[in-house]
């Protein structure tokens, strides 16, 4: 069920909104978790227009998101079904994410477990020009790669957070981040009161 997570970033907790299931290509599909990837893809598509206009450079490409015919995708209807459009959107979010984070580009998201890390790093490397002891040389360094998920979650702190009003989502994503929320709140009240 969709809703709130603690994720560790560079050692770090973040809170932020997450899936529980994976959402996309031979994904698990649950109707809340699409619904809440659906909202992110589209405020992540916000995000990314916000960005060209700070740019002075609304046709920049690497300021949009694309699809496969390098055009700007559409925000989603928040359907919670994973058809078509949103299938195109996940790939092109994510194509988008990998030139700037670097991402698993395969059409699939998925979850990040509770304290679980937003980053991962698959073990590959590349080279680039650099300095080595005074001399010009190749230098290594590992591609750490993030999750999907995580890296749509971010847009949601570029504005008020949430940066929606919980109440006017539709069912069953509305009820699954109440949910979440109100338990997060008890919990915290619980260990003030406990600590």
């Amino acid at each position: 069920m969709a809703q709130i997570h603690a994720y560790k970033h560079s050692g770090k907790d973040v809170i932020l909104f997450g899936i529980d299931h994976s959402v996309g290509r031979h994904g698990t599909n649950r109707m809340d978790d699409v619904q809440l990837i659906q909202l992110l893809i589209n405020r992540y598509i916000d995000y990314r227009e916000d960005v060209a206009k700070k740019q002075k450079s609304p046709e920049n490409d690497n300021a949009r998101v694309l699809d496969q015919s390098r055009r700007t995708i559409s925000k989603l209807g928040i359907d919670g079904q994973c058809g078509p459009l949103t299938l195109a959107a996940i790939l092109a979010a994510q194509k988008s994410l990998d030139k700037w984070r670097g991402v698993k580009v395969d059409g699939r998201i998925d979850a990040i477990q509770e304290g679980g890390q937003s980053e991962f790093q698959p073990g590959t490397y590349f080279y680039v020009p650099g300095v080595v002891n005074d001399k010009a040389a190749m230098v290594k360094i590992m591609h750490t790669q993030f999750n999907t998920m995580y890296l749509l979650s971010l847009p949601a702190e570029w504005s008020p957070n949430p940066p929606w009003d919980i109440f006017s989502l539709p069912e069953p994503l509305k009820s699954s981040l109440l949910r979440s929320s109100i338990n997060r709140g008890i919990s915290a009240l619980n260990n003030i009161r406990g600590g």
